[in-house]
């Protein structure tokens, strides 16, 4: 399971360094070795590489790692969410600890908000006070049992300075789709009002119902004006690993993750790769589209988002010209900034604060008259808490690396009543509970890992 995700990393790392910093949570220090020297063999700069030695069950960050957010003074707090395993579905005693080892790590305060169990891949935002989920993946009675859908907008509102929400009902996925139809899957915001999701036809294959699409296909933004769409295809074929496993499904380019220069998307060795892939390129023209082959990953119910969690930029309180002469806070600026790549990659490499360079604002292309959109929080929470865009501005992305034995090596895991863990060796070639895709409930098994 570890060894045939090492070159998964290694793609990553290499294209993340060379705009912002990498965070790798390793298991302990011979697993800090073991992926040093792997990325060294890769001729992967260590400039930009830092390491936390944490013990974790697996490699999902996005679900159990930091959600970062401002406050009302710009400062940058880690939101510690509860995780429990998608539900008591898997280990999780370890991975819940994560966001409070990053935290320590980075020195940032950490507001604990694990009575309220919340998942980084079950919620996109569009950084003007949108929020979009599934109801099957959030108010999941293993999750978070009787709250209400009132009840958990407040929570959001207050933490994450949300005030509109698209709800899609989505499907509980059992053992096939442990997380419950998380909505990075099939559907994510883009800039300047975009959703980028799949067709129609694509989006019951996944599993959602006529309803749901529905009210994606209607869904409007905090101004209720309609959101754009771009339509990225499934793969032409169903995945194969690379180690031969025809997983019996096909797999998603929307679990694609933005960094600072660079757009990683998932590739499957298969022809829609490049169709996918020019129609990103388009959407971020600013960035470089590049490909991940995520097959084996894939195999777990993974893509590139599901292992990634940006960190935005640290910076100090102040304000900027803008292009017209008035003052723009910082937070505004930033998300200026972030619509441009080559700013960002100088800014990024030499970790410069922000607040240092004004020449380079005065060079910038005037992005706003030529219609760029400047994402601002129209509608912040009464505390101020502002979480940001994933294309917004990255000081680290943060990726934890699998364990040396996780409990996936074993087979299938066993759970008693109270939602206790016990791992048992495999006792025979059935499957093991896994995090999607959505379709396999359809159809398909997760089959016995090998």
């Amino acid at each position: 399971y570890r060894n045939r995700l090492d070159l998964i990393w290694i793609a990553m790392t290499k294209a993340l360094v060379q705009s912002e910093r990498v965070h790798i949570v390793a298991y302990n220090s011979t697993a800090k070795t073991r992926i040093t020297s792997l990325l060294t063999v890769a001729k992967v700069p260590l400039t930009n590489v830092n390491f936390l030695l944490r013990q974790t069950d697996d490699t999902w960050v996005r679900d159990n790692g930091p959600i970062f957010v401002y406050d009302s003074s710009n400062n940058l707090k880690v939101t510690d969410w509860g995780f429990n395993g998608w539900g008591f579905d898997t280990p999780y005693a370890k991975d819940n600890t994560v966001p409070l080892g990053v935290a320590s790590s980075l020195g940032l305060a950490r507001i604990d908000l694990n009575t309220t169990v919340l998942e980084g891949g079950a919620f996109e935002v569009d950084g003007d006070g949108v929020l979009m989920t599934t109801r099957s993946s959030i108010l999941e009675p293993n999750r978070n049992p009787g709250v209400t859908q009132a009840q958990l907008q407040t929570v959001l509102t207050t933490n994450l300075g949300v005030t509109k929400f698209i709800w899609l009902d989505g499907f509980p996925g059992g053992q096939d789709d442990i997380t419950d139809t998380h909505i990075d899957g099939f559907a994510k915001f883009g800039p300047s009002g975009t959703i980028v999701t799949m067709s129609n036809a694509d989006l019951n294959y996944w599993g959602l119902s006529a309803a749901d699409i529905n009210t994606l296909n209607c869904a409007t933004d905090i101004t209720n004006a309609p959101y754009s769409f771009v339509r990225l295809p499934l793969t032409a074929r169903n995945v194969v690993t690379k180690y031969g496993m025809n997983l019996g499904y096909k797999g998603s380019y929307v679990n694609y993750y933005v960094a600072n220069t660079v757009v990683l998307v998932p590739a499957y060795n298969d022809p829609n790769d490049a169709v996918a892939k020019a129609a990103l390129q388009k959407l971020y023209p600013g960035r470089t589209v590049v490909g991940i082959d995520v097959r084996n990953l894939y195999a777990q119910g993974g893509m590139v988002h599901c292992v990634t969690q940006q960190q935005q930029w640290i910076e100090s309180d102040c304000t900027h010209p803008t292009k017209s002469g008035n003052q723009e806070s910082n937070l505004n600026r930033r998300r200026f900034l972030s619509q441009t790549g080559a700013a960002i990659a100088a800014m990024a490499v030499t970790n410069e604060l922000l607040a240092a360079d004004e020449t380079r604002m005065d060079k910038m292309p005037d992005y706003q008259s030529a219609g760029v959109k400047l994402l601002t929080n129209s509608n912040p929470a009464a505390d101020g808490f502002h979480f940001p865009t994933e294309w917004e501005l990255h000081d680290h992305t943060i990726m934890v690396l699998p364990p040396p034995q996780n409990w996936k090596s074993y087979g299938i895991p066993l759970k008693d009543v109270r939602g206790q863990w016990a791992d048992v060796p495999r006792q025979s070639q059935g499957g093991a509970a896994s995090r999607g895709p959505h379709v396999q409930r359809m159809e398909n098994k997760v089959p016995a890992i090998q």
